[in-house]
């Protein structure tokens, strides 16, 4: 739990302030920050509209009748339902849940098939897609679900969400940093698993 809010915490600075060229976090005590359209930014950074960063596209239809076989995984907005032929899509990729598991995020390094319950990116405009990865993490997307009776995740309510640029140096530093503590607490997990089991083998 403590390295999970360590985690969180972390992203927060991370996606909000960054790390100079140095690796030292920003701070505004300490380097220079300006206004924009989501609040004060370093100075390094651009303000940009999600659609100019990583623009989504709603995912293909297929039901599991139509699936063949092949390599392919098919990512709805839970996961990975299947495998199939043929494929919508190229990875590296992110991909959100647009109906079902609203705003969960995933990230593809293979071709994949993405389903119709889900968005996934059409443009990075030369960002890095595992930053993209995170940054949709820490927007929380679900929010920005419909409260219908269906609950359902549109692009086009994403897209206008303003978003701080840094450079691709910078995303490939940050990307380095969450990594490394995403890959800590995920070691922690399974540890803990580990041990919960040989508790209950034991007693």
């Amino acid at each position: 739990a403590k390295q999970q809010r360590i985690k969180t915490g972390l992203m927060q600075d991370l996606l909000t302030r960054g790390i100079d060229e140095h690796g030292n976090l920003r701070s505004e005590q300490t380097h220079k920050f300006k206004d924009s359209p989501l609040g004060r930014i370093p100075v390094e950074w651009e303000a940009t509209r999600i659609v100019n960063f990583a623009m989504l596209q709603r995912g293909h239809d297929i039901t599991e009748s139509q699936l063949q076989d092949g390599i392919y995984p098919v990512v709805s907005s839970g996961g990975i339902v299947g495998y199939h032929n043929q494929a919508t899509s190229s990875g590296p990729n992110v991909v959100v849940g647009r109906k079902g598991t609203i705003g969960k995020v995933h990230y593809l390094d293979c071709e994949f098939w993405a389903h119709d319950t889900s968005l996934y990116v059409i443009n990075f405009f030369g960002n890095i897609p595992r930053y993209i990865y995170f940054l949709f993490l820490k927007l929380d997307l679900a929010r920005y679900g419909t409260k219908s009776g269906s609950p359902s995740l549109n692009r086009n309510d994403i897209h206008p969400l303003w978003v701080g640029r840094p450079s691709k140096a910078e995303q490939i530093k940050i990307v380095e940093i969450l990594q490394e503590h995403y890959e800590s607490v995920n070691l922690d997990q399974v540890i803990l698993h580990k041990l919960h089991s040989l508790k209950s083998a034991l007693m």
